[in-house]
């Protein structure tokens, strides 16, 4: 993703506390087992650019504390890592405590990384770190990219004050895009149950 003429590049592995798989709950996976009840968010949930958390899977497991390597933060970034749209959205307070599932990168960036977590979703989000995401990936009927390969991936880093005002904008964007989806969704139900009704009485 490379930017204007002077644009200092550096890696995402050099921006990036780590980046890890998600927790799979199929073959040896422990889920199943136990009692302790644990939130997972799975690549279903990311919609629109942002989470959709209301109906998230829960998985039992003997112990809820080796499941740390795959609880996310706030500011993490989850990136779908396989299939054919690379989608991303950004975690908030209200995912803490959650683990992220199978075919997810959870993405944590350094404290004093020059980019924030917003930007760096948007980044990916665009045609051009599409096409970037693409060139990563190995397959041919479905696309998947291993987590150690992203952090190759070439970032073009904005001067620091225009990181901060981008950093900014793309919050409000997303923001704005999850509100906008969840007035149509509840739009969308209102006038499928009154259409409904006519339907069913026919």
């Amino acid at each position: 993703m490379k930017a204007g003429t002077g644009a200092a590049i550096r890696r995402l592995g050099e921006l990036a506390v780590a980046i890890a798989s998600g927790f799979s709950p199929y073959g040896r996976s422990p889920a199943g087992r136990g009692e302790n009840v644990i939130r997972m968010i799975g690549t279903k949930d990311i919609q629109g650019g942002a989470l959709e958390l209301a109906h998230l899977e829960r998985v039992t497991v003997p112990d809820a504390g080796k499941l740390a390597p795959y609880r996310v933060a706030a500011g993490d970034v989850l990136l779908m890592i396989r299939g054919g749209a690379f989608r991303s959205a950004v975690c908030g307070e209200e995912t803490v405590g959650a683990i992220a599932g199978g075919n997810l990168a959870i993405i944590r960036l350094r404290p004093a990384a020059p980019i924030g977590p917003y930007l760096l979703h948007s980044m990916l989000s665009a045609p051009a770190g599409q096409a970037a995401l693409r060139g990563l990936a190995q397959g041919s009927a479905t696309l998947a990219i291993r987590p150690v390969m992203l952090g190759e991936l070439e970032i073009a880093l904005p001067e620091p004050e225009e990181a901060t005002r981008l950093e900014a904008l793309c919050r409000v964007l997303v923001a704005l895009r999850a509100t906008t989806l969840a007035a149509l969704h509840a739009r969308e139900q209102v006038v499928g149950g009154i259409v409904g009704r006519y339907v069913a009485a026919n």
